[in-house]
């Protein structure tokens, strides 16, 4: 039987989406030292103050090439996940403890997951619509809150930054817009948290790929609830 390969390029998609928030990225006196200071300055602040968040929700929707992607999930700095994602008609749930890794999705998800009709039979009818057990390096990256935040405050060379001079409000709290503008004509539009410690709170991003990240609950702990025994096959058991 063919290896499931699908679980790598969800990942793989998924983390493109998670990408737009590398382009931007108190009280009244830290937003004016935001908004004197220049967007060089600014990245490096916030990347500093997001690098020791410890957990955080993020939902992102991308389109590009004519293929939707979209995700919600909480993840933290000790492996707990939780959440859903979609690429075009195929969706997931999912769920991790950090050791182990469990997927609930459609028929359009597993059948995306194989390399060919015969094998996507197969796999459709043995995990019959419960939740699947399978290799977390699959789907690792996509869940290291670690990973989600090294690239904050890494810009292309050509990249142009410009902070904005006014305060705005977003989900109830002072921001300060930072605009990373490229040659190429990609902009990422992205909201800080004025009041330190800085958070990045929403990230849109335009150009050759349109996409849009909202991240909240910072510091919030992970509640992962596996799936009980007799709720889920063993995906390994399929492709030995």
């Amino acid at each position: 039987m063919k290896r499931i390969s699908g679980p790598t390029r969800w990942s793989a998609a998924a983390l493109l989406v998670l990408a737009g928030v590398t382009g931007c990225s108190g009280d009244d006196d830290a937003s004016e030292a935001l908004t004197d200071r220049d967007g060089a300055d600014v990245v490096k602040t916030v990347a500093a103050d997001m690098a020791k968040v410890n957990a955080m929700h993020v939902s992102g929707v991308s389109e590009e090439a004519g293929t939707t992607v979209t995700f919600d999930l909480s993840t933290d700095r000790v492996g707990h996940c939780v959440g859903e994602m979609s690429i075009g008609a195929g969706s997931s749930q999912f769920v991790t403890d950090g050791k182990q890794f469990f997927i609930k999705g459609n028929d359009a998800f597993w059948s995306s997951t194989t390399e060919d009709a015969g094998t996507a039979k197969k796999v459709l009818k043995f995990i019959g619509g419960n939740w699947a057990l399978v290799e977390g390096a699959e789907f690792a990256e996509f869940c290291d809150l670690a990973s989600m935040l090294e690239g904050i405050g890494e810009q292309p060379e050509d990249a142009e930054l410009k902070v904005s001079d006014d305060v705005t409000v977003h989900r109830g709290d002072k921001v300060v817009k930072v605009v990373s503008t490229r040659k190429d004509g990609d902009v990422t539009t992205t909201l800080v948290t004025s009041k330190a410690p800085h958070r990045i709170v929403r990230s849109a991003r335009t150009g050759s790929t349109t996409s849009t990240l909202e991240l909240s609950d910072f510091d919030v702990p992970v509640r992962a609830v596996l799936p009980a025994e007799g709720d889920y096959v063993d995906l390994a058991k399929l492709t030995k």
